[in-house]
């Protein structure tokens, strides 16, 4: 998510994506976007929120006349400078909203126990280094 806050570009409906954390910090988030019902990771959201289809789809729900007139164009090109004036627009007009966050809790997660495996498999592992080297 840090990366979309670095982002020069205007972005629409980010109210729409939500953020699942684990609380085990070895489990990647992932993200989901009720907007366009898609599943992201961290390095899909990005592509996914400036996106063409998830821009239009924002723009079909809060400001249908700019979608109208975006699909209006017959070009591509054209559809693509069009939404991204009318991003900027609708930036301006309802603002940049933030991504939710939820937190997952896995209750066969115990922090206590992963660092004393992690720390058992340490050991394991300075010692199997000790003896390839004797």
């Amino acid at each position: 998510m840090d990366k979309l806050e670095q982002m020069d570009e205007p972005l629409v409906g980010l109210d729409y994506v939500t953020e699942f954390q684990n609380e085990d910090p070895d489990i990647e988030e992932h993200y989901v976007c009720n907007l366009c019902e898609s599943k992201c990771d961290p390095r899909t959201l990005m592509t996914h929120v400036i996106g063409s289809k998830h821009r239009l789809s924002y723009l079909k729900e809060h400001h249908p006349d700019m979608a109208a007139m975006t699909l209006q164009n017959k070009k591509r090109s054209e559809q693509s400078i069009a939404l991204a004036e009318f991003v900027r627009q609708a930036v301006k007009q309802d603002g940049q909203k933030e991504v939710k966050v939820k937190m997952e809790l896995n209750p066969f997660y115990n922090p206590k126990e992963r660092e004393k495996e992690k720390r058992k498999r340490e050991e394991q592992r300075r010692k199997q280094e000790e003896a390839n080297a004797a």
